[in-house]
């Protein structure tokens, strides 16, 4: 069964309201999964969307993503209409930032961080810049 409470996840709050509104029925490791695996459409690279319709078919792409279950969760609440949910860069965001500034606790310089993580020095820097996220053990600086 799909989980639904949102204490189990701390910034459950932090999420765009598509995603909570999608885990509220499906769970959020399910919409996270969901937001991730659409294609991207229309002439905004960063828009995605998917028609839930009001009888789930076998062999819709939602049946292929979430398995069918949770397929007709969502036919059953959300069928018949298109939904737009948040493309998932978030996430990808989210997690740089926490990473840098756990690869930071660790004593790695913002070189080695760029390297490990594939991205350029100036993106790390831009990172170490801000506030480290919550959790991260970074919080000295």
């Amino acid at each position: 069964m799909a989980q639904r409470n949102s204490g189990k996840f701390p910034d459950y709050e932090e999420y765009p309201q598509s995603v909570r509104e999608l885990a509220e029925v499906i769970g959020l490791d399910q919409a996270l999964h969901l937001c991730r695996s659409l294609p991207r459409c229309g002439s905004r690279p960063w828009r995605v969307a998917v028609y839930v319709p009001k009888r789930m078919p076998l062999d819709h792409k939602l049946v292929a993503i979430l398995g069918y279950r949770d397929a007709m969760r969502l036919a059953r609440h959300f069928g018949g209409e298109v939904l737009q949910p948040s493309n998932g860069r978030f996430l990808e965001k989210r997690w740089f930032r926490r990473n840098v500034w756990q690869l930071r606790g660790q004593g790695m310089s913002a070189a080695e961080i760029a390297e490990d993580t594939d991205r350029s020095i100036e993106a790390v820097k831009g990172v170490l810049r801000g506030k480290p996220p919550k959790g991260t053990g970074s919080d000295d600086r």
